[in-house]
């Protein structure tokens, strides 16, 4: 797994890259000071969804409260109407 720090204008997040993240991820946001019955919201879009959120919310919902929030797929999803609509 490859930890890089994504540096913006105005704050710092991690970014984790590599083989097995899905599995992974409950133990990373722990790490990162998540606690357990944190209330998480997944956005992704329609193409996304199909290949991994199902395995995605089964492994985040043994620790986290998860919602999800699907856009469409494209250009066209990238909008203020769509930001608004999570």
């Amino acid at each position: 797994m490859e930890r890089m720090t994504i540096q913006t204008a105005t704050k710092q997040y991690p970014l984790f890259l590599g083989e097995g993240m899905i599995e992974s991820l409950p133990q990373l946001l722990a790490e990162l000071g998540f606690s357990s019955g944190t209330k998480l919201l997944i956005v992704t879009d329609e193409t996304l969804e199909k290949l991994y959120l199902s395995e995605l919310v089964v492994s985040l919902r043994r620790n986290y409260d998860v919602y999800t929030h699907i856009i469409p797929s494209g250009e066209v999803a990238k909008s203020f109407e769509h930001y608004y609509a999570c």
